[in-house]
């Protein structure tokens, strides 16, 4: 907290702060600076006077600042820092505005890509936020005063920098808050008798054993509450919130800090609570997204589709912690309404165990393939993780047509297995689905000799032209044949496999057939995450890596 090194703390330290929103008091922020060139300054001004005593302590705050390591958070406390002691010195009244405006001009001037840095906008929304808490907070008179200027800088803090953390994690925790309460206000007490306990050591070191207690039991204090916190873990998992939503967010939080801090004049009043009205109604107007991903998840298959509100999940192969995981957090997403496997493949299952595992979804319905060589560990490991947090298992064959409760616009058609096959990769479940104008066909890992059994018993309509075609087997060369490809004429098929797999996926027999049919397509390994999103009149495709780029 002194020295900004973090090599001999403990991780499980680190993390636990994380969790707990107070992780800011292990990093050299504004707080830190603070209080500590306040410190310097008096104990200065008894020899030197207060203008020759501001000069030497902001020069010692800067070494402090480069000696620290020199972190985003602490450079901008020194600028800060800077142009409040500046303006001091040349009898200038002080501006926050300004000061944050210069501070941000100069980190950008040095460093421009820390405007996409999440820690930049993390820290200068905790800055503004202390200075809107205390307009907002403070005029809310029905509240005692003691506790609004108790709560009025952290509640400005929260407010400010939710969408920020919402759109960096994903998760937010409204809790850490009331951690913060005690958190903040203390910190200087820790900062003060640890800075003592360092003087006092080389003089008598003795005499420090008392601020190292004081300073210890402030810090045990915090990792208490944070155990406290961790065991509860009270997060809302909301997902990342739109651009539109965080403009529209901080569009109601500059309106109220507008109305609170100039005269309440009834006109102005009845125009701002207007506005504040119309542009909440517009933030929660309902979703109506209809979006198929296609995860890049290495050598296997994993795709999310996320169609009026319900969510269903094709495969999980690995990964799940480096990729599915963070995906559904970042969408936002708890509840899995169907969860279909292919076969059961350690890289198309594997993933689907961890997920049913992992006690942060609830997985409504299992669906599988009416298989019996796809009974094994794997598949039962999954079915008892389903049904043991409440969900349902099917098994299906060609022929079975399913719709999710309520969403009439998406019906799953099975196309495969027709029958019993010895070899798993050929008992695949083929899944068409189909709605809005738009269709996606799933054919696991088959061989071309079962994707000509479908065409052969009828299972497939003739040219359906699919709007996107999961390649069967990861591209192989014994799968996604002429005959196919002559019936589904994809506008555009998915290649999921690894970079540099061992198998030389995607095959060049392959891709010549496609490149034969005039199909295009992408591979995960080269394109990475592959999204369609469908809107009234279009549709979208997005790739998230550039081959070339």
């Amino acid at each position: 907290m002194l020295l900004g090194d973090k090599s001999l703390l403990e991780d499980e330290i680190q993390e636990s702060f994380s969790e707990a929103g107070i992780a800011h008091i292990i990093a050299i922020s504004g707080l830190h600076i603070s209080i500590i060139a306040e410190g310097i300054e008096k104990l200065l001004q008894t020899r030197l006077g207060q203008r020759r005593a501001g000069r030497l302590s902001l020069a010692m705050i800067w070494l402090y600042a480069i000696w620290t390591g020199g972190a985003l958070a602490t450079i901008r406390a020194a600028l800060m820092l800077s142009v409040r002691r500046s303006g001091r010195l040349f009898s200038r009244s002080y501006d926050p505005v300004c000061s944050i405006a210069v501070s941000m001009l100069v980190i950008l001037l040095i460093e421009p890509l820390y405007f996409l840095s999440s820690g930049f906008w993390l820290s200068y929304m905790a800055l503004i936020g202390f200075t809107v808490g205390r307009v907002i907070v403070m005029r809310m008179r029905v509240i005692p005063h003691i506790l609004r200027r108790w709560i009025a800088s952290s509640c400005g803090v929260m407010l400010l920098s939710a969408p920020i953390v919402l759109w960096s994690f994903y998760v937010f925790s409204p809790l850490s808050f009331l951690l913060n309460l005690w958190v903040i206000p203390s910190v200087a007490i820790v900062i003060g008798a640890s800075f003592l306990a360092m003087v006092f050591s080389v003089i008598s070191p003795g005499s420090a054993g008392g601020f190292i207690w004081i300073s210890k039991a402030v810090i045990d204090s915090y990792r208490a509450g944070s155990r406290l916190f961790s065991r509860f873990q009270p997060f809302l998992l909301t997902g990342r919130p739109t651009v539109r939503w965080m403009i529209l967010y901080y569009l109601i939080l500059f309106l109220l800090w507008l109305f609170f801090s100039r005269k309440r004049e009834r006109q102005r009043m009845i125009r701002s609570l207007s506005v504040i009205v119309f542009l909440a109604v517009l933030a929660l107007l309902p979703k109506n997204e209809r979006i198929v991903t296609f995860l890049d998840v290495g050598q296997g298959d994993c795709a999310v589709i996320e169609w009026e509100g319900s969510v269903i999940i094709v495969d999980a192969g690995p990964g799940f912690d480096e990729v599915l995981d963070p995906y559904l957090k970042r969408q936002g997403i708890r509840r899995i309404d169907a969860l279909f496997i292919s076969h059961p493949d350690s890289d198309h299952i594997q993933g689907a165990i961890e997920l049913s595992e992992s006690g942060d979804y609830d997985v409504r319905c299992l669906i599988l393939a009416d298989q019996e060589a796809h009974y094994n560990e794997h598949s039962r490991r999954l079915e008892e993780a389903v049904i043991g947090q409440g969900g349902e298992v099917y098994r299906i064959r060609a022929g079975d047509s399913l719709k999710l409760p309520g969403k009439d616009t998406l019906t799953i058609d099975c196309l495969s297995p027709s029958r019993e096959y010895e070899e798993t990769n050929d008992g695949s479940l083929v899944l068409l689905f189909r709605g809005s104008g738009a269709s996606f066909l799933f054919a696991g890992d088959i061989s071309i000799e079962a994707e000509e059994r479908i065409v052969r018993e009828g299972w497939l309509e003739a040219a359906i032209e699919v709007t996107a075609l999961k390649a069967a087997h990861h591209g192989s060369a014994y799968s996604t044949g002429d005959t196919f490809l002559e019936i589904v004429h994809p506008r555009l098929t998915i290649i999921s496999c690894g970079v540099h797999n061992v198998y030389g996926h995607p095959a060049k027999e392959m891709l010549q057939r496609l490149q034969d049919h005039h199909d295009p397509w992408r591979v995960t390994a080269e394109n990475g995450c592959i999204q369609i999103q469908l809107y009234r009149h279009s549709i979208q495709f997005r790739q998230f890596r550039d081959p070339g780029g």
